[in-house]
């Protein structure tokens, strides 16, 4: 400290005053930066939220909206539209029908080998090896497809396959 200030320290001593009236209040130097900061940020938020709308500006919306669709093109453009899905909806319709027409005849010639295997695999018709052999029925070797095997391919077929698997089989 200089000598100076400590003469004035002094001199206020010899007055009476051992303490100068100034006070801090508690804490006052711990909080002093975040209240600082605190008043900064108030003072920058601005007071109003800075958007306006017109009076009336929502009831209107809707009407402005529709207004500014231009309605000539909006009916040529259906009247078109319903030109086209009619023509659409004839050609389906005339199609549809020829085609249900030609299919609706369904004969025994007309179905598959498949499309029976596929119905019998899928379980809405049990079949098995004793229910074919309870059949009695009067089988000729020519009502069965023709297939003329010659010896040769039947021998080396014979020959490929063990014979002991063709019994097990079904």
């Amino acid at each position: 400290m200089k000598q100076e200030d400590k003469e004035d320290i002094e001199a206020l001593k010899n007055l009476g005053l051992t303490n100068p009236g100034f006070k801090t209040p508690e804490n006052y130097f711990e909080e002093f930066s975040d209240n600082l900061f605190t008043k900064i940020n108030e003072e920058e938020l601005p007071k109003g939220s800075g958007f306006t709308t017109p009076d009336n500006y929502f009831e209107k919306l809707e009407e402005s909206i529709i207004a500014a669709i231009p309605k000539e093109k909006k009916k040529g453009k259906l009247r078109v539209l319903y030109a086209i899905s009619s023509v659409a909806a004839a050609l389906l319709l005339y199609f549809g029908i020829a085609n249900y027409q030609e299919s609706n005849t369904i004969s025994f010639d007309s179905l598959e080998v498949t499309d029976i295997e596929a119905y019998i695999a899928a379980g809405h018709m049990s079949i098995d090896a004793y229910s074919v052999a309870s059949i009695d029925a009067d089988l000729n070797l020519n009502d069965l497809v023709e297939v003329n095997i010659s010896n040769d391919e039947l021998n080396n077929y014979l020959d490929q396959v063990d014979p002991e698997s063709l019994y097990l089989d079904n």
